[in-house]
């Protein structure tokens, strides 16, 4: 064998570039194609992230108004509750990746010159152990929020 033959040959068993590159562009399509899963993943992900739309109980229609001053929920809104909110909220958890659930109350802007005992009892109703009923607004947001309180538990009765 001819020194150079063999100098040729020595040099094409050390190249390993065609072997780097094999393997690098290999790595990239694996690569590739994990970021496209994880990007469609994402897009997926994404949809059923989406906030729902609110669901507004309108108290126009005078059915579903609590009495004035009151957070006790009127027979018309138990019902209203019961039959039309809670299957539809039942309907968009199952469509969503939904964790929680805000409830908002509202109060007709009347004001509230009473004395507030919800730093007493608020808790006890929250988790509860007292009724709803029991509580003293002494502002329309003690109010706003006692009225959240009340549908959150008539929701909770459901389920």
């Amino acid at each position: 064998m001819s020194k150079r033959y063999r100098n040729i040959k020595e040099i094409e068993e050390l190249n390993v570039f065609s072997s780097f590159a094999d393997l690098m562009s290999n790595a990239f399509m694996i690569l590739s194609f994990l970021l496209l899963i994880a990007f469609f993943h994402v897009l997926n992900l994404n949809k059923r992230l989406q906030s729902a739309s609110p669901i507004i109980i309108a108290e126009n229609s005078g059915k579903f108004q609590f009495p004035s001053g009151s957070a006790e929920l009127t027979p018309q809104l138990k019902q209203y509750l019961v039959t039309e909110i809670t299957p539809n909220i039942e309907k968009i958890v199952e469509e969503r990746d939904i964790d929680f659930i805000q409830v908002i109350g509202h109060t007709d802007g009347q004001a509230n010159n009473q004395y507030s005992n919800l730093d007493q009892h608020l808790e006890k109703v929250a988790n509860g152990q007292e009724f709803v009923n029991i509580l003293n607004p002494g502002s329309n947001t003690d109010l706003g929020l006692m009225r959240a309180l009340s549908v959150v538990q008539e929701l909770q009765k459901k389920s």
